[in-house]
């Protein structure tokens, strides 16, 4: 799985140059309220919602280009859970020193997040369910996010159980637990994955995201899907064009 640093970089920036407009600018926009039954968020005042470097993608496998991915590493350590139903998804808060490595660049993960269906599709099929880990270059203010998608079965999961057990009643309200848990625990065992430069999937929508999109799917109860799916029936992006972008699999 492993390749050099150089070839590595020169695919990314290959993705990353052929998906950027000339004309793109940095843009502040307004802090106006933003939904999923209208996603056409640049008409709201995030301007980078409309540019040509966005997310979420299709992958679609027969055009992606293979090659030999670097190893994502980790420094995961157990950590108290805090969580918050932001009235877009339920996000858990870093409270610990975890850290991701992806390219020999070190990120501080901040949250984690989820998103039904799923906002990434493979083949024009999506999962029932995405989970986001976002993390952050504590130098550069760069993130990357990896990404699991989850799949279907009759047995629960239990880090999913451990979160989705302590989702606050009231919205917009930080919640402090005694869990603790390892993001460890969420990640499937086969660790190859695609990748591509994006945005981020919510406004402001800001572009240069690095996307870790892990091939195998984990696994999450009927029941458990129900239940987030009672609180988020629909708090996915659609899929945006690739343009000329590519998309990197290992």
């Amino acid at each position: 799985m492993k390749t050099s640093n150089a070839l590595y970089i020169g695919l990314l920036a290959l993705a990353s140059f052929a998906g950027c407009s000339k004309d793109h600018e940095a843009s502040t926009p307004a802090a106006a309220a933003w939904n999923y039954e209208n996603t056409d968020w640049k008409t709201l005042g995030y301007a980078d919602c409309g540019d040509n470097v966005q997310s979420p993608v299709d992958i679609t496998t027969a055009s992606d280009v293979k090659t030999m991915l670097p190893d994502v590493a980790y420094n995961f350590t157990l950590f108290p859970m805090k969580i918050v139903d932001n009235g877009h998804t339920v996000e858990v808060l870093n409270t610990g020193t975890n850290t991701v490595t992806v390219n020999g660049h070190t990120y501080n993960f901040v949250q984690f997040h989820f998103h039904h269906h799923s906002e990434h599709s493979v083949n024009g099929q999506a999962y029932p369910l995405e989970m986001h880990i976002v993390s952050q270059d504590p130098n550069t203010g760069t993130l990357v996010v990896l990404s699991v998608l989850f799949q279907e079965s009759g047995t629960d999961n239990p880090f999913i159980a451990t979160v989705f057990n302590n989702i606050p009643a009231q919205k917009a309200k930080e919640v402090q637990t005694q869990e603790m848990l390892s993001l460890r625990d969420v990640l499937p065992a086969d660790q190859h994955y695609y990748t591509y430069i994006g945005s981020l999937t919510t406004p402001p929508c800001t572009p240069g995201v690095d996307w870790v999109i892990f091939r195998q799917p984990v696994t999450i109860s009927t029941a458990q899907l129900a239940k987030f799916a009672q609180l988020y029936p629909a708090n996915a992006r659609p899929t945006q064009p690739l343009f000329t972008r590519v998309v990197l699999e290992d």
